[in-house]
C-alpha cells in the first residue's frame, strides 16, 4: 500500500503546477494526493491493528486447519511473487520518475500465482469439511456399536464394526 501511495505521489509530481488554464491538471494533482493520503492512512491503520495484536501475521502462510508449523507453499509463492513484482515496479518508478508500462505476462504470472493460492485454500477447506464429516460419522457408528452390543445383535454388530474400521482407514 505504501508503495502504491509513493507511486501515486510521483505521478502527481510529474504534473505541472496548475495555472489558470489548467484546471484539469489541478484536479488530477488534488485527486492523486487525496488517494495518496487515503492509501497512506489505510496502511497506517493496518499497521496499528498489527501492533495492537488484532491482525495476526503468524497465520499468514499457514494452511487452513493445519497443525502448527505447517505452511502453505502456494500462499508463500503468492506472497513472494507479489513482493518481487511490486518492489520491482516501485524501483523502476523511482528511477524513471514515472509509472512504467507493465508487461501483460507479469500480470498473468501474478494472476496464476493468486489462482493457485485460491485453489489450494479451496482444497484445504474441502479436506477439512470431509474430515469433520468422517468424525461425525465415526461418532455415530461408535454409538450404534454400543447399542448393538447391549442388544446382542451379532450380525449387525459385525457389519457396523467393519464400517467403522473403513471410516477410520479413510481418516488415516
Amino acid at each position: 500500500m505504501i508503495a502504491l501511495a509513493a507511486v501515486l505521489a510521483l505521478s502527481a509530481q510529474n504534473l505541472t503546477v496548475p495555472t489558470l488554464g489548467s484546471v484539469g491538471d489541478f484536479i488530477a494533482v488534488v485527486t492523486a494526493w487525496t488517494l495518496v493520503a487515503i492509501i497512506g492512512l489505510l496502511g497506517l491503520a493496518v499497521l496499528w491493528e498489527i501492533l495492537r495484536g488484532k491482525i495476526k501475521l503468524s497465520d499468514l502462510l499457514r494452511e487452513a486447519g493445519a497443525e502448527s508449523g505447517t505452511a502453505s507453499l502456494a500462499k508463500f509463492q503468492f506472497l513472494i511473487f507479489t513482493f518481487v513484482i511490486s518492489l520491482s515496479i516501485f524501483v523502476i518508478t523511482i528511477q524513471q520518475g514515472a509509472f512504467p508500462d507493465i508487461d501483460p505476462s507479469i500480470l498473468v504470472l501474478l494472476g496464476l500465482s493468486g489462482g493457485v493460492s485460491l485453489t489450494s485454500s479451496g482444497i484445504s477447506s474441502a479436506r477439512i469439511l470431509r474430515m469433520e464429516e468422517l468424525r461425525v460419522e465415526e461418532s455415530r457408528e461408535k454409538n450404534r456399536l454400543e447399542e448393538l452390543k447391549e442388544t446382542n445383535r451379532l450380525e449387525e454388530l459385525r457389519e457396523t464394526h467393519r464400517h467403522l474400521e473403513a471410516i477410520q482407514g479413510v481418516r488415516q
